[in-house]
């Protein structure tokens, strides 16, 4: 894995290393000092300049569809599907496995996956359509699509942020919960402590967003699987728009420039013991995924963290 090989080498020549990829120069960074350097020291060089367009998508993903007003208002929608997927479990007790919970594709699920999306797609279109020949202004029935086609968006802009939005959302939540389950697996003892702790703040009702500051042991165990198994372990690449110093080092202009958070969240300076998944080290810190710590950084930092992380926030924790 890139991300992997990449950390085996900055142990062989420190936390900033340089490769040549045929013309491309790619630089890596790989500790906590080189990132902060990257990420919020020479942000505003060591990014691709936006346009106009993507500042006022973004803007208006952050206002209207991942701002805290927002989140709480749908948080009924995540404790609708709790109610859905325990009354599938119960349905389903009696049922005989199969082969989904392997890798290997015998099923042909993943072809079936594709074709999915590709009727995801074409539905989009049809509600796209109808909304424009009848949108409504009241506020009471507005949403994030209604808010897209007052800014002024096309269907083709608008079908392109769904597909971003559904594959940014899909494969790394799902990839993190796998990875808490098979850690929780390979350490019964934490496993222990989470049943137990959800035993006696939930006990038999259905959990809620209302729960999750009562369930401190539970975050441990997210934060520590994003910690060891970020869902992005190479943020999303930068460009030196100009020649730039970092950690004594020059970054020659249209440098590709990428930052490893798997090895920053394994790198021995910062972590006690860390290849080993303890979730009490973050009990009593104040360490947090939110940017301010560059020591554990699964959604990056600075002015172009994961714009999703207050929906993630509410969906892992």
């Amino acid at each position: 894995m890139p991300h992997i090989s990449l950390a085996r080498f900055s142990q062989s020549y420190g936390p900033l290393i340089s490769l040549r990829l045929g013309s491309q120069i790619l630089v890596v960074a790989s500790t906590s000092s080189a990132a902060m350097e990257i990420l919020k020291t020479h942000d505003r060089v060591l990014s691709v300049e936006c346009n106009g367009a993507w500042k006022n998508l973004r803007t208006v993903c952050r206002a209207e569809l991942f701002s805290t007003k927002v989140m709480e208002s749908q948080a009924w929608v995540g404790e609708k599907k709790v109610m859905e997927m325990r009354f599938y479990q119960l349905e389903d007790d009696n049922k005989d496995g199969g082969m989904k919970g392997f890798g290997l594709d015998l099923q042909g699920l993943n072809k079936k996956t594709k074709e999915l999306i590709a009727r995801i797609c074409s539905m989009w279109e049809s509600v796209i359509r109808e909304r424009r020949e009848g949108a409504s202004d009241d506020p009471s029935k507005q949403d994030f699509l209604n808010i897209l086609i007052r800014s002024g968006y096309s269907d083709d802009q608008i079908n392109q942020l769904f597909m971003e939005l559904l594959t940014a959302g899909a494969d790394t939540s799902s990839s993190t919960l796998e990875w808490a389950m098979a850690e929780l697996i390979k350490s019964p003892e934490s496993m222990k402590k989470v049943h137990e702790e959800l035993a006696r703040e939930i006990s038999d009702n259905l959990p809620k967003a209302s729960d999750l500051p009562h369930l401190p042991y539970l975050q441990a165990c997210v934060k520590e699987t994003l910690r060891l198994h970020p869902s992005a372990p190479l943020l999303l690449p930068r460009r030196a728009s100009v020649s730039c110093e970092v950690m004594n080092y020059t970054i020659p202009k249209d440098s590709q420039i990428w930052v490893n958070a798997w090895a920053i969240g394994r790198d021995p300076m910062n972590w006690e013991d860390p290849l080993v998944f303890k979730p009490e080290r973050f009990l009593n810190s104040a360490v947090d995924f939110k940017g301010n710590n560059l020591e554990f950084i699964p959604f990056g930092a600075g002015r172009r963290i994961c714009p999703g992380l207050p929906w993630l926030q509410g969906f892992f924790l």
